[in-house]
Formats: C-alpha cells, structure tokens, sequence
C-alpha cells in the first residue's frame, strides 16, 4: 500500500502555516521551509493517506526505493504503524529532478492505527551530492491527527 510518485506542479502558493482539524480524524497541513505535509484519514480505505509537496530546485531519489515513507509516533513515542516498503531487490535507482518554480508531490499510505492522537512523520529521500557525508532519518514537517 504505497504511493511513491506524483506530477509536478507550477509555483505553489500556499504560505507557512499549521491548520488544526476542525472535527477528529479531518485532514490538516503543516508548512515548514516551503515544504508542506497534508495528512487524511481515509475512511474507506482504513488508512492514513499522506502527501507531501516540495519546491523545486530538488532532486528525489526513485526507482526500486521508495521516495517517501511515512509512520506515526503514539503516546510514549513508540511508533505505531508505517507505510509499507517495496518487497523486491533491484538495481533501478533513479533521481527525480524538480526544477526551480514548480513544485513535485509525493504520497504514502499508512495503515490505520487504533483510536488516539498521532504524530505523522516522515523522509523524503533526497538526493545528496557526492560527499554528503550526512544521512537525515526524517526530514517532513510533522502532521498531528487524531483518530476516531
């Protein structure tokens, strides 16, 4: 269950900001440096659908991994549920270029978890110039949605 890959946009206009769900379980955003996470229960689906919009110039690693995975931290920061993780073994790697002044998506799918308020993080796997000697364990802005 995971949605890896998207279109990308022109210019986004949507500015910093953090909106609280209005009813349990509604979906919401959270903006952080022009990257935006919106996160939705899916009620049909019993998922947590999650997507994430990031400007451009970027570069998304791709191919047999995957460009987003997603969890959820509950009560006592113990994750409880993540987005599933592609189960084949291949060398197809690519690198998704955004260009400057358009904006990409990406989504994934994470199975619900029992009724509680959560924590929605994630990685956008990013390509790193040679000799970037740092790995980053999540880099999204963190979504909090509750679940009837």
């Amino acid at each position: 269950m995971l949605a890896a890959c998207g279109a990308i946009h022109g210019p986004s206009s949507a500015a910093p900001s953090l909106s609280p769900p209005p009813t349990p379980g509604a979906a919401l955003t959270a903006t952080d440096h022009g990257w935006t996470t919106s996160a939705a229960i899916g009620t049909a689906t019993r998922t947590i659908d999650v997507t994430v919009t990031v400007p451009g110039p970027i570069s998304v690693d791709g191919g047999c991994i995957t460009s987003l995975s997603a969890w959820t931290i509950g009560a006592g920061n113990l994750r409880v549920q993540a987005s599933a993780s592609p189960a084949l073994h291949c060398g197809a790697l690519t690198t998704r270029s955004i260009p400057a002044g358009r904006t990409g998506d990406f989504s994934a799918v994470i199975p619900l978890p029992p009724p509680g308020t959560y924590a929605v993080h994630g990685l956008l796997r990013t390509h790193l110039p040679i000799g970037a000697g740092m790995r980053v364990s999540e880099n999204l802005p963190v979504v909090t949605i509750t679940v009837p």
